[in-house]
């Protein structure tokens, strides 16, 4: 397995970066919805998902918070639809700031609901496997800690799938609809490898 102890590190990476190409998508295409969290929290959800309170507690966290410092849903993860056209939007507000893409089939039905901005819920927990993608982008605001911000959240993702390779998810900016990791790609350039063309990765 890729996990084995056994394994060498540059095999590990190999996988990890081979199991994030196969998952690369058009953001425009396709049915998602988006969860903002920290980089103080993405280990863990990269490795366990994300909660609502009850199953964060079974899992032995107790007050467990969400990016603002605020109690989270006892029974629901808050999401934000990503459906529509989303290349371009200016869905990262703050420096370090990580946007979880996670599969539309994970959106409890029961759970649609609309808010300020539409919020779509997702009863219990979206686990890994939900997870399509990762976001990151510069912001609004001056970020001038973006490459560094960008590399601890690499590290940190590397070495949550480091165990579960299998788990690893493309990083992309939504300002341009490019990749960011594990190779920087335009848009076009997505558009021609996921359409079958011989541009990066398209073979």
């Amino acid at each position: 397995m890729a996990g084995d102890l056994g394994l060498e590190q540059g095999d590990i990476l190999g996988s990890v970066e081979k199991a994030a190409m196969a998952k690369v998508r058009d953001l425009n295409s396709g049915n998602f919805v988006v969860h903002m969290a920290s980089l103080g929290k993405i280990r863990d959800i990269l490795k366990e998902g994300l909660v609502a309170g009850n199953f964060a507690r079974r899992i032995g966290k107790e007050n467990y918070q969400s990016l603002y410092g605020y109690a989270v849903n006892e029974k629901y993860v808050s999401t934000m639809g990503g459906s529509e056209k989303i290349i371009g939007r200016p869905i990262i507000g703050w420096p370090g700031e990580v946007a979880v893409l996670i599969k539309g089939e994970a959106v409890a039905k029961e759970g649609q609901k609309h808010h300020f901005n539409r919020e779509w819920l997702i009863k219990n927990r979206a686990a890994p496997r939900d997870f399509i993608g990762l976001g990151f982008d510069i912001v609004q605001i001056n970020d001038k800690d973006f490459e560094a911000n960008f590399a601890l959240l690499i590290e940190i993702a590397k070495r949550a799938w480091s165990t579960n390779p299998q788990n690893a998810l493309p990083v992309y900016s939504f300002t341009s609809g490019g990749l960011l990791w594990p190779k920087v790609m335009s848009h076009d350039d997505i558009l021609e490898m996921v359409r079958g063309g011989s541009g990066i990765g398209g073979k």
